[in-house]
């Protein structure tokens, strides 16, 4: 909890200050929030800066002091470590130009709890004010991806695909992956308010915005986080459900229907959705290990192409004799490219646009770790997954357990500190979820 003076005692110029500062908070927050769900990168990149400069600002006049107490966590321990280690690496880097560029991008590791830790603005009544307009930009964003996709469509004669997954956000410039998590704490956010009667509006908008986000959801196709929204709404009634009476019981267990209903339906029909759940179980998983060499025509799913790089980023490091220090940021794709030309996998037919495997990284944030900055590297990830799990242990919120078993989960299935959005994702949501519902209680 905030231990500020009141704003009623404080001097009357302070008071305007305190109320400048909140506001100016409010406006880089929304504006932030626009950017990354319509990928204004630019206007990203700007926000981070203008939000940390806020912030300090806001608590200078807020306790008297420049530095915040949650500055100093575990946490940003992590943060720190974790940058530390990349900057390391250009000691001992043979390409400075792409390591230059990786650790610009990955500035955002610090930017982030930077701007969220260096005041207490973020209570729980700015918390929902920011909800609001974080829901209501992530349903504008939705609506535009499927006008788009609809246009394409019923017009261009184009295939049922521009409804899914990537083809889906492809005209807000976004990641499925990326706008999945986003979308799955916008839903989790707005099952706690159905939870809490806190409506969007009211009752039967709350439940028709829910729904809508829902269904969203399975058409990005995001086989982790559909399974996890399942499980994560059969847990919340089974936890919940005792303490709802009345009208609001019965929509809580109409929704959850809904929602179960949908995913079976969904899971027992022929459809691209489930023919991508269907992928994982196609072939044998440990087939690339007993592989010494593949064909630019052999087909690897999901689960095997994460195993590939086990096995891949294992070699490499016993080559380059790197498990201490890794290969530093600048030298860990193009090892790894040329990891995917030696084991013959599909490296593209000389089209422009076409190269295959080429550019993939790990696909897992813990092996990225340890190739790009050794043993070092792969504690100081180690340290900010330690962080999550407290954070989720104080705060005992489902809300905050929600997101942070999500980017957990995720550290296993995507290197997602290797890109600007992921970043974001992965780092800002479980932080704002964390400070946002300090003052809630379950």
């Amino acid at each position: 909890m905030s231990q500020s003076t009141p704003a009623h005692i404080l001097p009357v110029e302070k008071t305007h200050g305190l109320i400048y500062a909140k506001w100016a908070l409010l406006v880089v927050y929304m504006v932030f929030f626009a950017s990354i769900f319509f990928s204004w990168r630019a206007i990203t990149s700007i926000c981070l800066p203008a939000l940390i400069v806020a912030s300090f600002i806001y608590n200078r006049l807020d306790t008297g002091s420049w530095w915040n107490k949650k500055l100093f966590s575990p946490f940003m321990a992590g943060a720190l470590l974790f940058f530390g280690v990349q900057v390391a690496g250009l000691l001992y880097t043979n390409n400075m130009d792409e390591s230059l560029q990786g650790l610009l991008q990955k500035t955002g590791i610090l930017a982030i709890p930077l701007g969220i830790c260096s005041s207490n603005y973020l209570g729980n009544r700015n918390f929902q004010q920011l909800m609001f307009v974080y829901i209501h930009l992530l349903c504008l964003a939705m609506i535009y991806c499927l006008a788009y996709s609809s246009i394409q469509f019923f017009v261009n004669n184009a295939g049922t695909d521009v409804f899914l997954y990537h083809e889906l956000v492809k005209p807000a410039g976004y990641h499925a992956i990326y706008f999945s998590v986003m979308t799955f704490a916008g839903l989790t956010y707005l099952l706690d308010g159905l939870a809490r009667e806190h409506y969007i509006y009211n009752r039967k908008a709350h439940l028709g915005i829910l729904l809508f986000v829902f269904i969203f959801l399975i058409l990005l196709a995001s086989k982790l986080i559909i399974t996890l929204s399942l499980i994560y709404t059969l847990v919340l009634t089974r936890l919940l459900g005792n303490r709802f009476y009345g009208k609001n019981k019965r929509n809580f267990y109409w929704i959850s229907g809904c929602m179960i209903g949908i995913a079976t339906l969904v899971m027992l029909t022929d459809n691209p959705v489930h023919r991508r759940f269907r992928d994982i179980t196609n072939g044998k998983a440990t087939w690339v290990f007993e592989q010494e060499k593949f064909s630019p025509a052999n087909y690897l799913n999901g689960v095997q192409f994460r195993l590939l790089e086990w096995r891949l980023t294992g070699e490499i490091l016993n080559e380059q004799q790197a498990w201490l220090l890794g290969v530093s940021l600048g030298d860990a794709q193009p090892l790894l490219d040329k990891k995917y030309k030696e084991v013959q996998l599909y490296t593209g037919d000389g089209t422009p646009g076409k190269h295959g495997f080429l550019g993939y990284n790990t696909h897992n944030q813990f092996l990225e770790s340890i190739l790009q900055s050794g043993i070092p590297g792969l504690l100081a990830f180690g340290l900010i997954c330690f962080s999550f799990v407290q954070m989720a242990w104080r705060r005992k919120n489902h809300l905050v357990s929600g997101i942070v078993i999500l980017v957990l989960l995720y550290a296993f299935n995507e290197a997602y500190l290797e890109a600007q959005y992921g970043i974001i994702v992965s780092l800002f949501l479980p932080l704002f979820f964390y400070y946002g519902t300090e003052e809630q209680q379950e």
